[in-house]
């Protein structure tokens, strides 16, 4: 597991399994929840933004100017980069060809 020593976790966050988890400087919400191999990071300089009660399932990314919206799940082997998520969403693929479901 990798956190950058700038990174400012929420104060309540949860890592299930975080064998190969990297987190760089984004900003997260409260009940941020990653598994094994995901990785948040930037792209040219610039962070994603998480918003509260955000889940990423394994080996998913999140990467650049991305904008991840309140009680989003970014399925497993999703890969975001500079796009925005509008809130409660479900995120599968990879960008630029993403397919966002409105999660009821």
């Amino acid at each position: 597991m990798d956190i950058y020593s700038e990174v400012r976790l929420p104060e309540v966050f949860f890592f299930e399994h975080p064998l190969g988890l990297i987190l760089g400087r984004a900003k997260y919400g409260n009940n941020f929840f990653a598994m094994q191999g995901c990785t948040v990071g930037g792209n040219k300089g610039i962070y994603p933004i998480i918003g509260e009660n955000v889940k990423m399932f394994s080996d998913s990314k999140v990467l650049g100017n991305s904008n991840i919206g309140d009680n989003v799940l970014i399925s497993a082997n999703s890969y975001i980069k500079d796009t925005d998520i509008p809130r409660n969403s479900i995120v599968f693929g990879q960008s630029p060809n993403l397919i966002i479901k409105n999660r009821k």
